[in-house]
């Protein structure tokens, strides 16, 4: 099953990595309850929050987190949606767009020189304009997920 997050303002950091694997996760800078319900009925989404207002109304679209730690959050979406295999770089951190293929020659000179001459593949947000490659940030995330033992949740 795909799930659709909507993050308030006391997850955004969790966003953020949701995004990095390619969950759908958009953020909500807002506090106000009836708000934030709105918009998630309004775009079908499950509302991600650690506020414990929350816990007082009963619908299946609230997911109140049990941590106040990032890391055993995201372990938590994991486990509780058994969300797996993800898309890692498919979405854009900044705006959670998904991300378009784009040819190298249209990057030159928007990104840095060392990035275009070792990269080949890269994608862009059609939104907000970002670029992205698989550059070694990539692989220290997914180390850190491995030492958080998140990994292997998703495999």
């Amino acid at each position: 099953m795909v799930y659709r997050f909507l993050c308030d303002a006391t997850v955004i950091k969790l966003a953020k990595w949701m995004r990095f694997l390619g969950i759908d996760t958009s953020i909500a800078h807002e506090y106000k309850t009836k708000a934030l319900l709105d918009l998630a009925k309004k775009e079908n989404r499950i509302i991600l929050t650690r506020n414990r207002r929350f816990l007082k109304i009963k619908s299946e679209n609230i997911h109140v987190l049990k941590s106040d730690f990032l890391f055993e959050e995201l372990r938590e979406v994991i486990m509780t949606f058994r969300i797996k295999h993800p898309a890692i770089l498919t979405r854009c951190s900044k705006c959670n767009t998904v991300l378009l293929d784009i040819e190298k020659e249209k990057v030159k000179g928007k990104v840095p020189y060392f990035t275009f001459k070792h990269h080949n593949e890269f994608k862009f947000c059609p939104v907000c304009n970002k670029i992205y490659w698989k550059g070694s940030h990539i692989n220290l995330m997914i180390e850190r997920l491995k030492k958080e033992e998140i990994w292997e949740l998703l495999f």
